[in-house]
């Protein structure tokens, strides 16, 4: 916070905090509000008029796709039936008057678009028509001397389906159009059964469809095939002052003619959406915007007047809280300081004591059969076989202080960024061959025994440091040698495995590999021995941790050589991480990536 005391604001600063220029400022900002506002009631009126607008073509498209649907199950309608007339016509061998009159009487009182119905022969002469009566004049008319009937019918019989003529002036009077259906019985053709449609009385589907009545006071239609008009809702042509972008169009099929569907909004429901709502909303948005702006002109006014002492107040705080800020990412930078001083602490410790655990043991039993050599040594009271045993032991813990050497100097060059590798294309097969044969006579020293599964098609090179691979391998091998029972089998497999493969056997606690071409070697060593606790599992590879034993167990290693282990095979973008039960025994995985043109 800042020395400086606060004071009250200079005289000057309070004249013009309490004078005519605040005032001034305050009926300025009422007038920006109020045309602030009143540009947004003005744009609020045209968002509408388009939402109004984009309302309306939607509607209109909905009405259409409606009245599409209506005039198309119409037609479908009306086709089945046909088609039901002409498999009635196919079955019969003969077909008395009688019944053919019985059946198209039936279909002319159940679907009242047809206006008669009959047959005509291969010629395309009319030879029975229902209803007779004021249709005896078709009797005998040829059909095919009318070149949109005989082009219908040339086309239902070249495809065999029903074929629809356009509108135009039937023999009976009026306007309609007509369906054709070839009719064919054991493979010969006979000629053509047709319904003629009244348009009027089709058309009049939509206009008496349930809902329509009420849909039709907001909308027009139309229907056209190609430029001739069919029918229409209205005697006023559909889309007359109305927007090309309101007007909905569709087609329906009606046998295979395509007809076109037009449906437009009415003038009054235009006006209604597009103008009604958008005129109050803007009305009552310059009302609003008028009275906002007086309202605000009178709160800055008023507020003007304790702007001074606000500022220096906020100016006090701001302070405050910078300092505040300022206190506590200090604090939090001391606790982080302190937490890895002690971690440092906690690691020397661990460090000091296990190396020097490690250390004293051997020194211990060097010196100890040191002395005993020196002190037998004038009287030679000791055999050679005690002395040749004695400098045995003393060998072989000279071998494990330089081995624990080896392991704290790698894991300080690991740290550092420091180790060497030496890295060369190596040959896995000739590899693995190598350390099996070494390992398998230690173990059937031991009473074990030692299996290697090669890989049928043969492992690819890799690049790497091929003496710090055997490390890791001889490292993993002893382990599972040393902590499998009497009589215990170790085994090592190798394989080739695609990325995905390898993501697919990964514990969470391992990055997956992205997807590449090039493949990975897979290799595991597993063991039937005392296992690994789940709770030890995701801990043995970190520096000095062994994992709790009794017996033999419990003094055996330093707990170096899996963290050395998998700095290894991390350094070359491998996986290492291991699976186990207690009391059956442990796998480890090593993952090796090949080069990219292996």
């Amino acid at each position: 916070m800042s020395d400086r005391p606060t004071s009250p604001p200079p005289a000057d600063e309070w004249a013009e905090t309490f004078g005519p220029r605040p005032r001034r400022d305050a009926w300025l900002a009422g007038l920006a509000t109020t045309t602030v506002l009143a540009v947004l009631a003005v744009g609020l009126y045209l968002l509408l008029r388009v939402t109004a607008e984009r309302e309306i073509r939607r509607s209109t498209a909905v009405v259409a796709d409606q009245l599409a649907e209506q005039l198309s199950q119409a037609a479908r309608v009306h086709l089945v039936a046909m088609a039901q007339y002409n498999s009635f016509w196919a079955s019969q061998d003969t077909v008395a008057d009688s019944a053919y009159r019985v059946y198209a009487r039936t279909m002319l009182s159940e679907l009242p678009s047809f206006r008669v119905i009959g047959f005509a022969d291969s010629s395309g002469i009319i030879r029975l028509i229902e209803p007779q009566d004021g249709n005896q004049a078709a009797l005998g008319f040829s059909m095919v001397s009318e070149p949109q009937r005989r082009k219908a019918m040339e086309r239902a019989r070249r495809t065999g389906r029903s074929a629809t003529t356009p509108v135009l002036r039937l023999v009976q009077g009026g306007l309609g159009f007509l369906i054709y259906q070839p009719l064919v019985k054991h493979d010969q053709f006979l000629g053509w059964t047709y319904c003629s449609f009244r348009t009027s009385k089709f058309i009049d589907t939509l206009l008496t469809a349930p809902g329509n009545r009420d849909l039709l006071q907001n909308y027009n239609f139309r229907v056209e095939q190609d430029t001739s008009l069919i029918a229409r809702s209205q005697a006023s042509p559909v889309g007359l002052g109305v927007p090309d972008d309101l007007v909905a169009q569709r087609t329906v099929l009606v046998g295979d003619a395509p007809w076109k569907l037009i449906a437009s909004p009415k003038r009054r429901l235009i006006g209604g959406r597009q103008r009604t709502l958008p005129l109050v909303v803007l009305g009552s948005g310059l009302l609003f915007a008028l009275g906002f702006g007086l309202f605000v002109a009178r709160t800055v006014r008023d507020r003007a007047r304790t702007a001074v002492l606000n500022h220096e107040l906020s100016r006090s705080n701001s302070e405050f809280g910078r300092l505040n800020s300022q206190l506590a990412r200090n604090n939090a930078d001391l606790a982080q300081a302190n937490r890895q001083l002690r971690e440092l602490d906690e690691t020397k410790n661990h460090f000091v004591a296990s190396v020097s655990h490690e250390l004293r043991t051997p020194l211990t039993t060097i010196k100890s059969f040191a002395k005993i050599l020196l002190t037998n040594f004038e009287t030679n009271k000791l055999s050679p076989e005690k002395q040749r045993s004695f400098l045995q032991i003393i060998n072989d813990d000279c071998d494990r202080l330089t081995r624990l050497l080896n392991q704290v100097l790698d894991v300080a060059k690991m740290e550092s960024g420091q180790m060497s590798w030496n890295d060369q294309p190596v040959d896995l097969d000739t590899l693995l061959g190598r350390v099996v044969k070494e390992n398998r006579l230690v173990a059937e020293g031991q009473g074990k025994k030692l299996d290697y599964q090669p890989w049928s098609g043969g492992l690819p090179t890799v690049v790497l440091d091929e003496d710090r691979l055997t490390q890791v391998l001889i490292n993993l091998l002893s382990n599972a040698l040393k902590f499998s029972g009497d009589g215990g089998r170790i085994e090592l497999r190798a394989s080739v495995k695609t990325p995905g493969q390898i993501n697919a056997l990964l514990p969470s606690s391992q990055p997956a590999y992205a997807p590449m071409a090039r493949m990975l070697v897979l290799l595991s060593i597993s063991d039937d021995g005392i296992g690994i606790p789940p709770s030890q599992i995701d801990q043995i590879f970190e520096k000095f941790h062994q994992v709790p034993q009794s017996g033999d167990l419990a003094t055996r290693g330093t707990g170096l050589g899996l963290s050395i282990s998998h700095g290894i095979i991390t350094h070359y973008d491998g996986r290492l991480w291991a699976e186990s039960a207690p009391g059956e025994g442990s796998t480890f995985h090593i993952v090796l990536p090949t080069p990219a043109d292996a």
